[in-house]
């Protein structure tokens, strides 16, 4: 995941790394004046390329789910500076004004969240997942949300697990939850943390009431459970980490944590 820093790079004569994208195994993102640049590695390159083939990049683009992105051709790296010899350059759409999660209010938090979740869908049934599901990846042209970390698609084996769930509910369900069902702001909460709100954390300011309620038992809950049950038990949590699960069981988690948020509502409104 890169947290985009907005301006870098601007105005310089050669391209400059964004220094937030240590972060990403796949690649990192550089900066040129007004333009954004992304490279990749070889097992990015060779995912990006497959993900491109697919035709679901293209389906994602045009709906504006994720920022329109080309391939540098040949030459282009060698004249703007950057090395010839990365395995592939991407240069993607600037945006215009970045912002970032602990920013939004209630109701463009709720988008995003929804936003990633159907691209999230339409991924598995072109045999892709979404690896991760950090808010970071997320930017608003206008109103409308785009994902701009292509480099977090990546095919999906038969059977495996949705490895960004915990992390979507950390940076969009447990947010929006808290806000929706006790009143409190989440923007500190995500400000003070880049993780985003843990489930334990969620539990504890829920209501023992709301906790009874089946989505916030399956989603917050159990999580809080699971996460004080494994806590520093490697060999347990690669186990659950490599439980089977069925294409129709994760369309199944989908479409309940859509229905989950969907139905949430900021206090007053």
């Amino acid at each position: 995941a890169t947290p985009p820093i907005h301006g870098l790079g601007r105005g310089l004569d050669s391209p400059v790394r964004n220094p937030g994208s240590f972060r990403d195994p796949a690649g990192g993102v550089y900066h040129y004046r007004d333009r954004v640049f992304r490279y990749l590695t070889d097992e990015g390159a060779r995912e990006f390329r497959e993900l491109a083939n697919s035709g679901l990049l293209k389906q994602l683009a045009d709906s504006g789910a994720v920022i329109p992105t080309r391939e540098l051709a040949g030459g282009e790296a060698t004249e703007l500076g950057l090395d010839p010899s990365i395995p592939l350059i991407l240069e993607h759409e600037p945006i215009p004004f970045i912002s970032y999660m602990y920013e939004w209010p209630f109701e463009l938090l709720q988008t995003a969240a929804l936003q990633y979740l159907t691209a999230l869908r339409l991924s598995v049934e072109h045999g892709f997942i979404l690896k991760d599901a950090t808010a970071f990846n997320t930017q608003f042209r206008g109103s409308a949300p785009t994902m701009i970390d292509v480099a977090s698609f990546e095919p999906h084996s038969p059977g495996r697990p949705w490895a960004g769930y915990a992390q979507f509910c950390r940076m969009f369900l447990n947010p929006l939850l808290l806000h929706s069902l006790t009143g409190e702001p989440y923007h500190h909460a995500l400000r003070s943390s880049i993780e985003g709100i843990a489930p334990s954390e969620l539990k504890r300011r829920l209501p023992f009431r709301r906790r009874l309620r089946k989505d916030i038992f399956i989603h917050v809950v159990a999580q809080a459970w699971m996460g004080n049950r494994f806590s520093g038990d490697v060999d347990a949590l690669k186990s659950v980490a490599n439980e089977q699960v069925s294409q129709k069981t994760l369309h199944k988690l989908i479409d309940q944590l859509e229905r989950t948020i969907s139905g949430l509502s900021r206090p007053g409104a």
